[in-house]
Protein backbone atom coordinates (compact mmCIF):
# COMPACT_ATOMS: atom_id res chain seq x y z
CA UNK A 1 0.00 0.00 0.00
CA UNK A 2 2.75 2.44 1.01
CA UNK A 3 4.84 1.59 -2.09
CA UNK A 4 1.82 2.11 -4.35
CA UNK A 5 1.09 5.46 -2.73
CA UNK A 6 4.74 6.51 -3.14
CA UNK A 7 4.74 5.40 -6.78
CA UNK A 8 1.53 7.31 -7.54
CA UNK A 9 2.90 10.38 -5.76
CA UNK A 10 6.15 10.15 -7.74
CA UNK A 11 4.32 9.76 -11.08
CA UNK A 12 1.99 12.69 -10.35
CA UNK A 13 4.85 14.99 -9.30
CA UNK A 14 6.97 13.92 -12.27
CA UNK A 15 4.02 14.57 -14.60
CA UNK A 16 3.53 18.03 -13.13
CA UNK A 17 7.23 18.73 -13.62
CA UNK A 18 7.16 17.58 -17.24
CA UNK A 19 4.04 19.67 -17.87
CA UNK A 20 5.66 22.78 -16.39
CA UNK A 21 8.80 22.28 -18.48
CA UNK A 22 6.69 21.80 -21.61
CA UNK A 23 4.70 24.97 -20.84
CA UNK A 24 7.97 26.85 -20.39
CA UNK A 25 9.54 25.77 -23.70
CA UNK A 26 6.59 25.33 -26.05
CA UNK A 27 6.70 28.85 -27.51
CA UNK A 28 10.45 28.97 -28.15
CA UNK A 29 11.09 29.87 -31.78
CA UNK A 30 13.66 28.12 -33.96
CA UNK A 31 15.97 31.15 -33.73
CA UNK A 32 15.74 31.21 -29.96
CA UNK A 33 16.34 27.46 -29.85
CA UNK A 34 19.50 27.91 -31.94
CA UNK A 35 20.69 30.66 -29.57
CA UNK A 36 20.09 28.43 -26.55
CA UNK A 37 21.97 25.53 -28.15
CA UNK A 38 24.82 27.87 -29.11
CA UNK A 39 24.99 29.18 -25.52
CA UNK A 40 25.28 25.62 -24.20
CA UNK A 41 27.95 24.76 -26.79
CA UNK A 42 30.09 27.81 -26.05
CA UNK A 43 29.65 27.91 -22.27
CA UNK A 44 32.71 27.65 -20.09
CA UNK A 45 31.64 24.76 -17.86
CA UNK A 46 34.48 25.37 -15.43
CA UNK A 47 32.63 28.52 -14.32
CA UNK A 48 29.37 26.60 -14.18
CA UNK A 49 30.97 24.04 -11.85
CA UNK A 50 32.51 26.79 -9.71
CA UNK A 51 29.10 28.47 -9.46
CA UNK A 52 27.42 25.20 -8.55
CA UNK A 53 30.05 24.54 -5.90
CA UNK A 54 29.60 27.98 -4.34
CA UNK A 55 25.83 27.55 -4.46
CA UNK A 56 25.97 24.15 -2.74
CA UNK A 57 28.33 25.55 -0.12
CA UNK A 58 25.88 28.39 0.49
CA UNK A 59 22.99 25.96 0.95
CA UNK A 60 25.09 23.77 3.24
CA UNK A 61 26.02 26.79 5.37
CA UNK A 62 22.36 27.83 5.58
CA UNK A 63 21.50 24.30 6.76
CA UNK A 64 24.32 24.44 9.30
CA UNK A 65 23.09 27.82 10.56
CA UNK A 66 19.55 26.46 10.85
CA UNK A 67 20.86 23.50 12.86
CA UNK A 68 22.77 25.94 15.05
CA UNK A 69 19.51 27.78 15.77
CA UNK A 70 17.73 24.53 16.59
CA UNK A 71 20.29 23.44 19.22
CA UNK A 72 19.31 25.89 22.02
CA UNK A 73 15.72 24.57 21.90
CA UNK A 74 16.93 21.00 22.26
CA UNK A 75 16.46 19.90 18.66
CA UNK A 76 18.91 18.54 16.13
CA UNK A 77 18.57 17.71 12.47
CA UNK A 78 21.04 15.50 10.66
CA UNK A 79 23.20 17.90 8.61
CA UNK A 80 22.59 15.99 5.38
CA UNK A 81 18.84 16.07 6.03
CA UNK A 82 18.99 19.76 6.90
CA UNK A 83 20.77 20.49 3.62
CA UNK A 84 18.17 18.48 1.72
CA UNK A 85 15.38 20.32 3.55
CA UNK A 86 16.91 23.66 2.54
CA UNK A 87 17.28 22.57 -1.10
CA UNK A 88 13.70 21.28 -1.25
CA UNK A 89 12.57 24.54 0.33
CA UNK A 90 14.26 26.56 -2.40
CA UNK A 91 12.63 24.33 -5.00
CA UNK A 92 9.21 24.84 -3.38
CA UNK A 93 9.71 28.60 -3.54
CA UNK A 94 9.72 28.34 -7.34
CA UNK A 95 6.13 27.13 -7.23
CA UNK A 96 4.70 29.27 -4.43
CA UNK A 97 6.77 32.07 -2.88
CA UNK A 98 7.58 31.52 0.81
CA UNK A 99 6.34 27.93 0.60
CA UNK A 100 9.94 26.81 1.03
CA UNK A 101 10.05 27.83 4.67
CA UNK A 102 6.86 25.91 5.41
CA UNK A 103 8.04 22.84 3.49
CA UNK A 104 11.41 22.90 5.28
CA UNK A 105 9.62 22.92 8.65
CA UNK A 106 7.25 20.16 7.52
CA UNK A 107 10.15 17.99 6.39
CA UNK A 108 11.97 18.52 9.67
CA UNK A 109 8.81 17.53 11.53
CA UNK A 110 8.24 14.46 9.42
CA UNK A 111 11.76 13.06 9.13
CA UNK A 112 13.62 14.48 12.13
CA UNK A 113 10.81 14.73 14.70
CA UNK A 114 11.31 18.47 15.24
CA UNK A 115 8.07 20.12 16.38
CA UNK A 116 6.70 22.27 13.56
CA UNK A 117 6.35 25.35 15.79
CA UNK A 118 9.98 25.12 16.85
CA UNK A 119 11.22 24.71 13.28
CA UNK A 120 9.05 27.60 12.10
CA UNK A 121 10.32 29.80 14.93
CA UNK A 122 13.92 29.19 13.94
CA UNK A 123 13.13 29.86 10.27
CA UNK A 124 11.44 33.16 11.21
CA UNK A 125 14.50 34.03 13.31
CA UNK A 126 16.67 33.29 10.27
CA UNK A 127 14.58 35.61 8.12
CA UNK A 128 14.81 38.42 10.69
CA UNK A 129 18.60 38.05 10.89
CA UNK A 130 18.82 37.94 7.07
CA UNK A 131 16.74 41.12 6.79
CA UNK A 132 18.84 42.96 9.38
CA UNK A 133 22.05 41.95 7.60
CA UNK A 134 20.52 43.07 4.31
CA UNK A 135 19.79 46.50 5.84
CA UNK A 136 23.36 46.77 7.15
CA UNK A 137 24.81 45.89 3.73
CA UNK A 138 22.37 48.27 2.00
CA UNK A 139 23.32 51.24 4.17
CA UNK A 140 27.05 50.49 3.92
CA UNK A 141 26.69 50.35 0.13
CA UNK A 142 24.66 53.56 0.16
CA UNK A 143 27.32 55.31 2.23
CA UNK A 144 30.29 54.06 0.22
CA UNK A 145 28.72 54.45 -3.24
CA UNK A 146 26.47 57.48 -2.63
CA UNK A 147 28.11 59.68 -5.28
CA UNK A 148 27.80 57.00 -7.97
CA UNK A 149 24.24 56.10 -6.97
CA UNK A 150 22.98 59.69 -6.97
CA UNK A 151 24.57 60.24 -10.39
CA UNK A 152 22.88 57.09 -11.68
CA UNK A 153 19.54 58.14 -10.15
CA UNK A 154 19.81 61.55 -11.80
CA UNK A 155 20.68 60.02 -15.17
CA UNK A 156 18.04 57.27 -15.19
CA UNK A 157 15.19 58.71 -13.11
CA UNK A 158 15.26 62.41 -12.29
CA UNK A 159 16.57 63.88 -15.59
CA UNK A 160 14.04 61.96 -17.76
CA UNK A 161 11.28 62.82 -15.28
CA UNK A 162 12.27 66.49 -15.30
CA UNK A 163 12.31 66.51 -19.11
CA UNK A 164 8.89 64.85 -19.27
CA UNK A 165 7.41 67.30 -16.73
CA UNK A 166 8.83 70.25 -18.66
CA UNK A 167 7.29 68.91 -21.88
CA UNK A 168 3.93 68.36 -20.19
CA UNK A 169 4.04 71.86 -18.65
CA UNK A 170 4.89 73.52 -21.99
CA UNK A 171 2.17 71.59 -23.83
CA UNK A 172 -0.48 72.33 -21.24
CA UNK A 173 0.17 76.06 -20.91
CA UNK A 174 0.81 76.80 -24.59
Amino acid sequence: MKNTKSLIQFVVLLSIGVLLIWLSVRKITAGEKAEIIHAFETADYAWVLIGMGISLLSHFLRAYRWNYLLEPVGQRVNLFNATCHVLIGYFANYGIPRMGEVSRCSLATRYDKVPFEVALGTVITERIVDFLLFLVIFFITLAVQFHSLIGLANELIFDPLRAKMTTVGQTRFS
